[in-house]
Formats: structure tokens, sequence, C-alpha cells
């Protein structure tokens, strides 16, 4: 019964945090009714929730602090909440700060739509830092054998990504968890060195290569209508605003180690973002729009 109680908690908590991130005041009666628990109850859950995220409070009525979230984080979906899951089925008490591991799970929000078996066993080997082996299924539908070093899980465009050390090509690979076959633990090798892992570590987005030789600057204007929300929610950790139009729309620099870091979040802000620079950025857009518009 205690463990029901628990992963419920956990449940609360992630609703009320993915409400919170889409910018939608919270009030403890409004907690309490839609979740059908007690005012005090809501309560603790928001002090629970302040642990993780900079909250601010407005007659009655608690939502995200942009501008402390800003100052702390940088990315506001990238930074916050990075550790409700140790273990997917965890006791509520493992949600303590200092029980938590950051590095691990990246704005895990969004865990229920984790692989769970796959999910719960690559993060206990990232816990105990173990090596892994597994069958792989490429884009182009080849079959191969990978062995690595996992380090980090991360959530983009509705897919759930690892980012791993190959052994055998060695370099960092992502690889995308739905395409992952026969995981086990892979025996008879070292831990990852921690240089290497630390490096890894800092990776915010599945295409992000952490040791790219060369950079890619992308320059954006945003309409007025796009342009205030970018302001407030960075498309990329990079994103810096580089000019104010009179007409309230906006220009923003960014700097990319692939150009997929931007490319998806750029579709789903048409037409209200242009790429100004690279043109090749400009035509790899084009042509994935004419591909479509042919389907």
């Amino acid at each position: 019964m205690k463990s029901n109680r628990c992963i419920d908690r956990i449940d609360r908590l992630l609703a009320l945090v993915s409400k919170l991130t889409r910018m939608e005041p919270l009030s403890f009666r409004q907690i309490a009714e839609e979740h059908n628990v007690s005012e005090r109850t809501a309560r603790r859950d928001i002090h629970k929730i302040k642990e993780f995220f900079p909250l601010k409070q407005s007659d009655g009525r608690w939502q995200i602090d942009l501008l402390e979230s800003q100052r702390r984080h940088g990315l506001l979906a990238n930074s916050l909440l990075q550790a409700f899951a140790e273990n997917l089925r965890i006791e509520a008490s493992c949600l303590d700060a200092g029980r938590s591991d950051p590095h691990l799970v990246d704005f895990a929000v969004r865990y229920h739509r984790l692989p769970r078996d796959l999910g719960e066993k690559l993060l206990e080997m990232m816990i105990g830092d173990q090596n892994a082996q597994f069958d792989y299924i490429d884009k182009e539908d080849t079959l191969s054998h990978r062995r690595i070093a996992p380090v980090k899980l991360l959530h983009a465009q509705g897919f759930w990504y690892l980012i791993a050390y190959d052994y055998d090509r060695k370099a960092q690979r992502t690889f995308r968890l739905d395409h992952i076959r026969n995981l086990r633990p892979l025996p008879g090798l070292p831990p990852l060195d921690p240089q290497i892992r630390q490096r890894l570590e800092k990776i915010r987005d599945p295409w992000q290569q952490s040791d790219a030789p060369e950079t890619i600057r992308v320059l954006l204007y945003a309409d007025p209508e796009a342009a205030p929300y970018l302001r407030d929610v960075p498309l990329h950790p990079t994103q810096k605003l580089e000019d104010l139009h009179t007409d309230g729309g906006a220009v923003f620099s960014y700097t990319l180690s692939h150009p997929m870091e931007l490319l998806p979040r750029i579709k789903s802000w048409i037409p209200h973002l242009r790429i100004l620079q690279p043109d090749s950025l400009k035509k790899e857009l084009l042509q994935e729009l004419e591909i479509y518009c042919r389907q």
C-alpha cells in the first residue's frame, strides 16, 4: 500500500511540474480538487517542487519564476527536475535533492514515455557505472552489435535517446532507445574514463557532439508573435539576443555542433521563424519541406 502511495505521489508531482513548465499557475485548492488530496498535501507537493524549480507566488497561485530560472539554468526544459528516476518505481523519498542523480535523466517529467524495462536497466547500469552491450537497428535497417558505456538519457521530439561511449568506434554515439535490442551487461572492460564521462554528461541535445572540431553559427529572425516567448524560453542553450526590431520581432544567434540541434525546433515554429544564416541550413529546411509536400 505504501509503495502505491509513493508512486501516486510521483505521478502527481510529475503532472504538476508538467503544468508549471507550460506556464500554468497553480493554487493549493486547484491541486487538491484535481488530484483528490488535501490542501495540506498540495502545500507539501509545492514545497517539494520548489527544491528543484524556482517558483514565485502571486495572488495565492504558484508559477515558474522565469527570470530566476534563466539565471540558474540557462535553458528551462534541459535543466529542471532532471532526476525523478534512479529507478522508475522508486520511493517518493528518492525525490530528495541529496539522493538524485541529475546527470542521468534529462527532463524526466516525460518519464512515462520511456520504454520502462529498457529504461530501468540502463539507469541501473549508469548508477552502477557498468558497461553494456546490445544489438542496434540503424535508420538503414542494418543490425549491428555495440559495446558501450551508457552515460545519459535525453528526450527530444517524442523519442528517448541514449548518449554513450562506443568502445569499438572509440567515440561518442547516440542511440534511439526503441532501436535497441537484447541489452545486457558487458563484462571484462574497466569503467569509462572519468574525463570522457564528464564531457559526455554535459551534452544537452541528442545531436550535440562533445568533441566537435567546428561549430555552426545560426541567425534566426523571430516575428512579433514568437519573439516574446523565445526571449523567455530559448530554443537552445546557446541562444543570444542580437537585435530587437521596432515591429516587436527579434534576431537570435545560436552556436551548434550539428544542425539537428536546432532544425526540429525551427520546424515547429514555422511560419514565425526565418533562417537568416547559414544558407546551408536554409536549403536543408527547404529540401525537407519539399519532400514532405510531395508525400
